[in-house]
């Protein structure tokens, strides 16, 4: 499987078919200066929002939690090396 791709533009899918592809998916502020990344807990926002919930729509209600900013950016990789969870 690929690396983890940082940043990408328009994000597609839901999150059921990112954890049935056995992906992962880190999220990053884009903030100048912040940098903060965090790993998404996708079994969670599976549990709460349900299997269809679009992936832009989490990126979308997403905010840094180091920094408050709401400019944030997801990467999707393979599942085998994912950052700790961490909450933005």
């Amino acid at each position: 499987m690929p690396p983890p791709l940082a940043h990408q533009a328009t994000p597609t899918g839901t999150i059921g078919e990112v954890i049935r592809q056995q992906l992962s998916m880190t999220i990053y502020c884009e903030h100048r200066g912040c940098g903060h990344h965090a790993a998404v807990d996708l079994e969670g926002i599976q549990a709460e929002y349900g299997d269809n919930f679009p992936v832009s729509g989490f990126v979308a209600r997403s905010k840094c939690s180091r920094c408050g900013v709401r400019r944030l950016g997801p990467g999707i990789g393979d599942t085998t090396s994912p950052l700790p969870p961490a909450a933005l």
